[in-house]
């Protein structure tokens, strides 16, 4: 087919070229204009969507109970004010203020709060981050976050939110616990009204190794391999050990059934368990247990509760010393991912507390098979952040680039009873599905 002498020229025009270039751009510029839009839009529909959810949940929550039952009298946060140092100044006025809504425990004052946040305000963080810190609700719609305890709710949920109140799009509400989910069951009969937690919350503060702010009860400490070996002298921590186990308690019958298993080891007549605290026929007395812990040969770091995640200090305190912690809590492969290897001994890797028993005698009487658990620290060594308080963690997110939708916990019942609890159960603990 012949192309015409007018078609050839006009491909062959010197600004062709230019010109669809030019088309080429516009359209371009064009496209990424209605992209941007769309997604402005779809941010914008998720910001109305979040508040929506919360204008309907803070609604729902807020009925007549409210009228009969005061959250004002119930919190005491006036009495809260009083253990915050308060420094404030007008300079300050542009400083994120955290909120403390309730008390840490619901049998406790204002003060426990100190275990995880500087009690002063404002405060000023290693990482550089300030914030200002207050118990008082009537400063709630300024509140950049507001913490909430599960552990210091009342037993009626009814009556810890304030009547038509509508949080701020980009008030950050903070769910915090530190109790196994199956202590909450026992205690605070949860499960009947856990589904009132949910579009409540954007971050949650636990000991879920997946909440946004978690690993408290080691300070977010982690072990991290030398690069040299660290010399111990082996015989004088061996020459220390004349007892055999020591377990400090003052929580008796808890849920995962430790009491009846430390008796059945007891019973076998073979390996003799020193108890102190107040479910010891000793009495309190810890700090006389924990003066002389280098003789004994292994801790009891037995939990309340048998869940994935749930590590308490009972475990991490006792690696910081010269003893091998034995241990009863969440499974192995949790214990794993945060400990050192061959440095604790787990009761779900045998099939009975005698088996158990046997085992810890016969690393008694063959101390260079005992030793093995403690060569570990030859090689790891304990790193801590300089801001370890979840008060700081905190302060630092709230300065960071704002999130939208997809931090509402819509759903906190699924959230909740994401992480397994084994009941007495101790054979389960030998693997966690969550860590596979």
């Amino acid at each position: 087919m012949k192309i015409s002498r007018k078609m050839r020229n006009l491909f062959n025009h010197p600004n062709l070229y230019k010109a669809l270039f030019a088309l080429f751009l516009v359209l371009f510029l064009y496209n990424s204009w209605m992209l941007r839009s769309l997604s402005n839009k779809y941010e914008k529909y998720q910001i109305e969507t979040k508040d929506l959810n919360r204008r309907t949940k803070f609604q729902i929550i807020s009925h007549e109970k409210l009228s009969e039952y005061s959250t004002t009298n119930f919190f005491q946060y006036e009495e809260g004010r009083k253990i915050i140092k308060n420094g404030e100044k007008d300079e300050h006025k542009d400083l994120k203020l955290i909120l403390l809504y309730t008390p840490m425990y619901t049998n406790f004052g204002y003060d426990h709060w100190k275990w995880r946040f500087p009690l002063e305000s404002p405060y000023t963080c290693k990482n550089g981050f300030s914030c200002r810190l207050t118990t008082d609700h009537n400063q709630l719609k300024e509140a950049s976050a507001v913490i909430v305890s599960l552990h210091g709710l009342p037993y009626d949920p009814h009556t810890w939110i304030p009547a038509g109140y509508i949080p701020p799009v980009n008030q950050k509400w903070i769910a915090y616990w530190i109790e196994a989910t199956w202590y909450f069951a026992n205690h605070h009969n949860m499960y009947s009204w856990l589904q009132m937690l949910d579009n409540i919350f954007d971050w949650t503060s636990s000991y879920y190794k997946d909440s946004t702010f978690s690993g408290f009860y080691q300070n977010n400490c982690s072990y991290v391999k030398r690069k040299t070996k660290h010399p111990i002298v082996k015989e004088l921590i061996l020459k220390r050990k004349n007892n055999s186990a020591l377990w400090v308690v003052s929580h008796c019958n808890a849920p995962s059934g430790r009491d009846k298993y430390v008796q059945d080891i007891e019973a076998t007549g073979f390996f003799n368990v020193t108890i102190y605290g107040k479910c010891s026929t000793r009495g309190e007395k810890t700090e006389d247990a924990f003066k002389n812990l280098d003789n004994y040969y292994f801790y009891l770091s037995f939990e309340n509760s048998l869940c994935d995640d749930y590590i308490t200090e009972k475990f991490f305190q006792m690696l910081k010393q010269n003893i091998v912690p034995v241990v009863m809590g969440a499974p192995r492969s949790d214990y794993e991912r945060v400990a050192p290897p061959k440095s604790f001994i787990h009761v779900a890797d045998f099939t009975s507390p005698a088996e158990l028993a046997k085992y810890l005698l016969y690393l008694q009487n063959n101390p260079n098979e005992y030793y093995e658990y403690l060569e570990w620290k030859e090689w790891y060594q304990l790193e801590c952040p300089e801001f370890p308080w979840p008060g700081c963690q905190i302060c630092q997110k709230l300065y960071e680039k704002e999130e939208t939708q997809k931090d509402l916990f819509r759903n906190f019942t699924s959230y909740w009873n994401s992480k397994k609890c084994y009941g007495q159960d101790f054979t389960n603990t030998r693997i966690s599905e969550d860590n596979m």
